[in-house]
């Protein structure tokens, strides 16, 4: 099922407004880049940047699901476990993407979304070469993503993985880039 992104945020700005609560959330993956207007894409999900979710919000995401027909989870703090991988300001250096009466929205920084689109690309080989294409890094910018991917991955030597192998999958996707980017 896919989520359409602006709508889905507008009607839980709607919802919150019931809750009467305001909420600050931040987002990353391919709900961010629709609402930084990178991509016009819709996504099967929102991930947000959260440990857990407040119950009134938990409240607003049922209500948006069950009025535009989406599954309970559209909106979801899945990716948490990122928070440890981000450096310790990526907060200030986050996007406002939406302001309503109840909910204001950001995304991660644009560095932050190229850091984890290619180390996404590099790990598990999906859509997320796309998104990177969409936000056309910069030679410095692939050179931090670069340097962040080196640092996240652990090696699993019974998998077969070495250090090398996964340099080349890293240089590979950067290289790529450079051609379609024309870097």
């Amino acid at each position: 099922m896919s989520i359409h992104v602006k709508k889905a945020i507008q009607e839980l700005d709607r919802a919150l407004q019931v809750e009467k609560c305001t909420i600050e959330i931040y987002i990353c993956g391919g709900a961010a880049l629709t609402l930084l207007g990178l991509t016009s894409r819709e996504t099967g999900d929102v991930d947000m940047i959260a440990k857990v979710i407040e119950p009134a919000l938990e409240r607003a995401i049922k209500r948006v699901a069950k009025k535009l027909g989406y599954v309970d989870g559209w909106l979801n703090n899945k990716v948490h476990p990122i928070i440890e991988r981000l450096p310790y300001n990526w907060q200030k250096t986050s996007t406002k993407v939406y302001e309503g009466k109840s909910l204001t929205v950001f995304s991660l920084g644009r560095q932050n979304l190229i850091n984890l689109k290619l180390h996404a690309c590099v790990e598990r080989r999906t859509s997320d070469y796309m998104d990177l294409v969409a936000l056309a890094p910069t030679l410095p910018e692939l050179k931090k993503a670069r340097q962040y991917c080196l640092q996240q991955k652990t090696i699993n030597k019974s998998k077969g993985e070495s250090k090398d192998t996964y340099l080349i999958w890293v240089n590979g996707f950067i290289n790529m880039l450079k051609k379609e980017l024309e870097l």
